[in-house]
């Protein structure tokens, strides 16, 4: 069962996380920057692999980010493995750190528009 759905070419919704860490406490965020890489199942070059929006403001810890779809990113049905890649001061680092989020794409009915 894949941990997020939508269908072939839609731009929406965004894909959204809160980032933790293993004791599922929200992660600063605040000053660091946020990718979004995707890549087939059983593939080894990601598919993408482009900014993704901080959406953490002010004082409170959220770890809450967001990858808006761009044209191209869905246009092929199947499933997907995917992560968040935040670049902190002190290094990189991978989360989901034990496992892919799964995303799926399915295709639309009738394949209209």
């Amino acid at each position: 069962m894949a941990d997020f759905a939508l269908k072939e070419g839609d731009l929406v919704p965004s894909i959204t996380a809160t980032l933790e860490d293993s004791d599922g406490t929200p992660i600063d965020i605040t000053a660091a920057d946020v990718t979004f890489v995707m890549r087939a199942i059983r593939g080894d070059a990601p598919i993408i692999e482009a900014a993704a929006t901080n959406l953490q403001a002010g004082a409170e810890t959220t770890g809450q980010v967001r990858y808006d779809w761009a044209p191209g990113d869905t246009d092929t049905p199947g499933g997907y493995d995917a992560e968040w890649r935040v670049e902190f001061a002190e290094g990189f680092g991978t989360i989901p750190s034990n496992r892919y989020i799964a995303v799926e794409i399915l295709p639309k009915l009738g394949g209209g528009s």
